[in-house]
C-alpha cells in the first residue's frame, strides 16, 4: 500500500460535495483504495471552514488507523488553506488603505495563531 501510479483515480471533492447535499450532510470522508490501480485515498468535504477542517482532521485520523504513508496527509483542509491565504493577501490591502485597525489587528491574530498551530504540528511530527 502506499504506492501511487499516474492511472490512480481519486474521487473529486465535489462528488464528496454532492452526496453532503443529497444526504443533507456538513461533512463527508470518503476513503477508497484499489488493487488494480495500487492506491488509496481519502476524499474530504465540509460545508464550511470549521468543517471542512474537522473532515479533513477525521480523513488524517483514518489514514493513521490504516497506516497509509504520512506523507500523503495534509494538516489542515484547502478551505482553511485558501482562507488563511484570503487573509494573509488581506493584511497589505488594509494596510495601504488605512483601513479599519481593530479589523487588521484582528486578522493578524487570527494569522498568528494558525502559525502557532501550525508550528506546534510541524514540532510533533519531527518537522
Amino acid at each position: 500500500m502506499g504506492k501511487q501510479f499516474k492511472n490512480a483515480i481519486e474521487v473529486p471533492v465535489d462528488q464528496a460535495a454532492m452526496i453532503a447535499e443529497k444526504f443533507e450532510k456538513d461533512m463527508v470522508v470518503i476513503i477508497t483504495y484499489s488493487r488494480d490501480q495500487h492506491s488509496e485515498t481519502v476524499t474530504t468535504f465540509g460545508k464550511t471552514v470549521s468543517d471542512s477542517d474537522y473532515a479533513a482532521a477525521a480523513g488524517n485520523n483514518l489514514k493513521k488507523a490504516l497506516r497509509w504513508d504520512e506523507a500523503k496527509t495534509r494538516d489542515v483542509s484547502a478551505k482553511v488553506l485558501r482562507l488563511v491565504n484570503a487573509l494573509e493577501r488581506a493584511v497589505p490591502i488594509l494596510e495601504f488603505a488605512d483601513g479599519d485597525s481593530k479589523t487588521l489587528q484582528e486578522i493578524k491574530d487570527v494569522l498568528k495563531i494558525y502559525r502557532d498551530l501550525e508550528g506546534q504540528e510541524g514540532a510533533e511530527n519531527g518537522n
